[in-house]
């Protein structure tokens, strides 16, 4: 069974999860517009795949975040938080750049980037949390 706490814990960072997946989608749409430019004619459907993508992996993020977050006190436990919060977030990226078709390669090139990026990226969220008095 889920005690409260650990839903309130659930409920903050998927809330923070959704704010970054936000900020993400924005600043990547802007990216894609910018690049591809306003007339480009799948441009709808390239917006609407990122804003789903990065929405959608911060609140899984977030999520897994909120349950997992007492293991974060240890190096080793903000680690391994950075790397599951990171995954969703890689694994959209991974799947919308290889066209939407999962392979071998996506799936090491998911499992490099989320152990080199997320683990060190858990453990200064870690001590950035810590030393704010959060954690």
């Amino acid at each position: 069974m889920v005690s409260g706490t650990t839903w309130e814990r659930v409920i903050r960072s998927t809330r923070i999860g959704l704010s970054v997946g936000v900020l993400i989608a924005v600043m990547a749409s802007i990216a894609i517009t910018v690049g591809l430019g306003p007339s480009y004619r799948g441009l709808l459907e390239a917006l609407l795949t990122t804003a789903i993508l990065y929405v959608g992996g911060g609140v899984v993020g977030g999520a897994i975040v909120g349950l997992v977050r007492p293991i974060a006190s240890r190096s080793l436990g903000a680690a391994l938080i950075g790397v599951l919060a990171s995954a969703p977030f890689f694994a959209g990226t991974a799947f919308a750049v290889s066209g939407f078709e999962w392979t071998v390669d996506t799936t090491i090139t998911l499992l490099i980037v989320t152990v080199a990026l997320g683990a060190p990226l858990g453990v200064v969220w870690a001590r950035l949390f810590a030393a704010a008095g959060r954690a």
